[in-house]
Formats: C-alpha cells, sequence, structure tokens
C-alpha cells in the first residue's frame, strides 16, 4: 500500500460508476494526459454533483474507445462516508448459475 492512500489505484470492473460528491476530500483521479493525480472534491459542489466514472466493462465493451477511469482515495483526518452505485453488463458479468434441487 502506497503511504497516504487508503484505497489503492484501481479501475472499476462495471459499466460506470456514480459516486456523489463530498465535503471531505480523498477521491483523486489520474490524468493520463498530465500523468498527474488530481483531488476531485474541490472541483465539485458537495452534496450536489455526483462524480462519473467509466468502468472497465465499458472500456472492453467500446474495444477500448472510451477507457476505465484510474483512481485512488487518499487518507485524511476526517471520515468519509460515500455510496457507490456500479452498474455491471451482463455480458461480462453474468447472473450466478443456481443448481436445480
Amino acid at each position: 500500500q502506497e503511504e497516504g492512500i487508503n484505497i489503492k489505484q484501481h479501475i472499476d470492473p462495471s459499466l460506470f460508476v456514480l459516486e456523489p460528491a463530498t465535503e471531505v476530500p480523498g477521491l483523486e483521479v489520474f490524468n493520463p494526459l498530465t500523468q498527474k493525480w488530481v483531488l476531485m472534491e474541490p472541483l465539485c459542489t458537495p452534496s450536489t454533483e455526483l462524480i462519473v466514472f467509466c468502468g472497465g466493462g465499458l472500456e472492453r465493451l467500446t474495444s477500448g474507445r472510451i477507457k476505465g477511469t484510474l483512481h485512488r482515495v487518499s487518507q485524511v483526518d476526517q471520515s468519509r462516508y460515500v455510496l457507490v452505485f456500479e452498474q455491471k453488463y451482463s455480458e461480462f458479468y453474468p447472473p450466478p448459475a443456481f443448481e436445480d434441487d
């Protein structure tokens, strides 16, 4: 684990993710053009705006034309609570098979 990082860098496996902007900072998105991490909360209005990321499923579905969003969460001194919604795609994430009794 990187020092100062709470959740290491990753791309979510879903089509997309919706995350409400919070007052507590921590969400960082990697900008491939500048090769730098961008802290998202200062760019958003807390409790009003949603942050939308593209997932790995969308990248596969579009044959790489839309890239998944590389992101991480840094450690902060305050508690940070976020409810995340991920949209998954059944072609990549089929529902579980149940055996007949």
